[in-house]
């Protein structure tokens, strides 16, 4: 666990382990997530990053694998 102090104007560092193991840069966004009595940080994927990342796969192909897995679940 690391602990990190928050500036006097509300702003905290992250340890830069911490931005390695999850690959935070300069930049980056995170959400805030509360639940009950903790804060939770949590990276904000850009969608920008994810363009092109299944142009290999053969998209007609696979609708027709998914349609056909989703019908033969219907069916039993």
């Amino acid at each position: 666990m690391d602990v990190v102090t928050l500036s006097s104007n509300g702003k905290i560092t992250l340890p830069s382990k911490r931005c390695e193991t999850f690959s935070l840069s300069d930049g980056d966004s995170l959400v805030i997530v509360e639940e009950k009595d903790s804060i939770h940080l949590k990276p904000l994927i850009n969608i920008s990053h994810l363009w092109g990342v299944d142009s290999m796969v053969d998209t007609k192909s696979a609708l027709k694998e998914f349609r056909d897995e989703w019908n033969k679940d219907l069916v039993e």
